[in-house]
């Protein structure tokens, strides 16, 4: 991103970009940008970038809307995939809990909680693979959480043969 001569935020040092100057930009790039790889899942599919970040100097409005990154396990998160960047759609997250924020989570909903099954998985002690697995082969979400996965049968080993002689 080309940058206006006289355009000072402290984000964009020497040719180091902030991780917050980073984030904004992606962001940008991924909707505006046709050739960005990520269009066709951002920009490609409607989704926008809030006008007030939108623009050469939002990275400013951004920083003052979002805060400073809290560290750097941080990443821009949209809350709903479906929805655009905007102060009230965005957060900083952890990488671990934005991959359970993805448009191929499956979410459960059991009891009025609703959670992705990677968190229902570690709540009933249940391997996640598991129960993804029977999810896939067309099980109920909650029987496939509920369901106990059934020991392996251990392999016996092979006997070895006596030689005569």
């Amino acid at each position: 991103m080309v940058w206006p001569g006289n355009l000072r935020h402290g984000h964009a040092a020497r040719g180091h970009r902030s991780p917050e100057f980073r984030a904004w930009d992606s962001a940008r790039q991924r909707c505006n940008n046709p050739r960005n790889r990520g269009w066709v899942h951002y920009g490609g599919r409607g989704i926008k970038v809030c006008s007030r970040w939108d623009r050469p100097d939002g990275l400013v409005a951004f920083v003052e809307d979002m805060g400073l990154r809290p560290g750097p396990k941080y990443t821009l998160d949209r809350i709903d995939n479906d929805g655009d960047y905007t102060p009230e759609n965005c957060r900083w997250v952890t990488r671990s809990r934005q991959q359970r924020n993805t448009r191929q989570t499956i979410w459960v909903t059991i009891n009025g909680n609703t959670k992705p099954v990677p968190d229902w998985c570690e709540i009933f002690r249940i391997g996640n693979m598991n129960v993804l697995n029977r999810i896939r082969i067309g099980w109920d979400p909650i029987r496939a959480l509920v369901t106990p996965v059934r020991p392996t049968p251990k392999l016996r080993k092979p006997r070895k043969r006596r030689t005569h002689g």
